[in-house]
C-alpha cells in the first residue's frame, strides 16, 4: 500500500514538473515573439494582443511553434 501511494505521488510530481516546464517554455516563446514585434515598432500592448491572437489561432495562415 505504501509503495502504491508513493508511486502515485511520484507520478503526480512528474506530471506537475512536466506541466511547469511546458509553461516556462511557452512563456519564453511568447515573450520572444512579443519582443520581436516591439523591435519592429509595435507598442507593447498591441504586441501582446497579436501574440495572444496567434497563440489562439485567430490569425489565418500564422502559427507559433512551441
Amino acid at each position: 500500500e505504501i509503495r502504491r501511494q508513493q508511486a502515485i505521488a511520484d507520478e503526480q510530481k512528474a506530471a506537475d514538473e512536466k506541466r511547469a516546464s511546458n509553461t516556462r517554455h511557452v512563456t519564453k516563446i511568447k515573450k520572444g515573439a512579443k519582443e520581436s514585434l516591439m523591435a519592429l515598432g509595435v507598442d507593447e500592448k498591441k504586441a501582446i494582443e497579436i501574440v495572444q491572437a496567434l497563440s489562439h489561432g485567430e490569425i489565418k495562415n500564422c502559427t507559433i511553434n512551441y
